[in-house]
């Protein structure tokens, strides 16, 4: 047996899973570093199937059992110390034709999200300059400014999750773009230091997508929820100054065209316009429209 591996054990598969002990993690993948799903309180609590995937820790008294996907919770791992196997094994493989209609799905749903995310962190782009430019005139942009840190952490958090999955495999990204959104977070001192986004699209695994759509569906859902919010926080700074965010569109526009045609995009888009440091600015903006002046100054 190999240690640091993953093995498939059939006389496992199907197998209950419960608890040996109080508060045990079950986390996201085979090892203490993964971030934690939940945290079960009680010893003896059923936490799910056994998938029949296992992780040999590289240390050999552990290894990590995955616990097969049963919405409304996600697929998770648990180290042997802390999990009791019980029942008879049972195989958990769907039919052929449920797994391939899975794997569209699947499939379909991580080409939209990329091209959702794709345009998120042009919203946000663009909106940074727009905070940029409002900045020096005096306007303040707390609230804005906020929301576009929000969303966009969102955003990586989704994002760095789906390039790590099991199940997927990274076929193409776009790393070098966004040149305001890097401006926005990265002056030392200055805010909070974030690593700047890559959007990845996604080779799902064949026979994957029965697993696969558990997690993927919450991941579309926030996508479209942050793809409608970069669009309104977007419209909503180009109405204080529409000449300023055309000029901004059409720079978009034209360092895009070239490098969402290509095939490989890996480092393929330039830098966009440069902004000032991220610092929050006080002042009012009297002359902005109503809707604009609720976002700026939110009523508590």
């Amino acid at each position: 047996m190999l240690r640091g591996t993953y093995e498939t054990d059939r006389t496992i598969e199907g197998k209950t899973i419960l608890t040996k002990g109080t508060n045990v993690n079950i986390r996201t993948g085979a090892g203490t570093g993964n971030s934690i799903l939940r945290t079960v309180a009680a010893s003896g609590t059923n936490v799910g199937k056994c998938s029949g995937r296992v992780w040999n820790d590289a240390d050999p008294k552990y290894k990590w059992y995955e616990i097969a996907a049963t919405p409304p919770l996600l697929m998770g791992y648990i180290r042997n110390d802390l999990a009791t196997l019980t029942g008879s094994a049972t195989s958990l493989t769907t039919t052929s034709s449920t797994a391939k209609n899975d794997d569209a799905e699947a499939q379909q749903l991580l080409d939209d999200i990329v091209a959702q995310d794709k345009e998120t962190m042009n919203n946000l782009n663009a909106a940074a300059a727009l905070i940029e430019t409002l900045k020096t005139k005096g306007v303040s942009t707390t609230a804005s400014a906020n929301k576009l840190s929000a969303i966009y952490k969102r955003l990586q958090e989704r994002q760095n999750a789906m390039q790590k999955t099991t199940w997927g495999k990274v076929k193409d990204t776009i790393t070098s773009a966004w040149g305001s959104v890097k401006k926005f977070f990265g002056f030392s001192g200055v805010g909070e230091i974030i690593t700047i986004c890559v959007i990845a699209g996604i080779a799902l695994i064949a026979g994957a997508g029965t697993t696969a759509l558990v997690m993927i569906k919450p991941w579309k859902n926030q996508s479209n929820i942050d793809l409608k919010e970069s669009r309104e926080l977007k419209e909503l700074l180009e109405n204080a100054d529409p000449v300023v965010a055309q000029k901004i569109r059409e720079d978009i526009k034209t360092q895009l065209v070239d490098a969402y045609t290509t095939g490989n995009r890996q480092g393929s888009v330039s830098s966009f316009m440069s902004i000032g440091k991220y610092v929050l600015i006080a002042g009012a903006a009297l002359w902005l429209a109503p809707k604009l002046m609720d976002l700026l100054n939110p009523r508590k």
